[in-house]
């Protein structure tokens, strides 16, 4: 029998959406770094953003402070 998958918790339901929630507070305030509440674990994430010219979202990189919860770098 082969061994279950144990996949990062940002690739998990919870932590894509608590993902999605810190990248729109920060574009929402249309600021390029700071902190902000983890709707996963209700702890704080630490954000960065690139925006292109145009507005959007270029790159973005965050980690929560709760050690294991989310942390990405796209």
């Amino acid at each position: 029998m082969p061994a279950a998958e144990i996949r990062p918790f940002v690739l998990t339901q919870v932590g894509l959406r608590a993902k999605a929630n810190v990248i729109n507070a920060a574009v929402r305030q249309r600021r390029t770094g700071g902190s902000y509440r983890c709707t996963a674990c209700k702890g704080r994430c630490e954000v960065t953003i690139t925006y292109t010219t145009r507005g959007t979202v270029k790159h973005s990189r965050g980690q929560c402070s709760t050690r294991g919860c989310i942390a990405w770098e796209e």
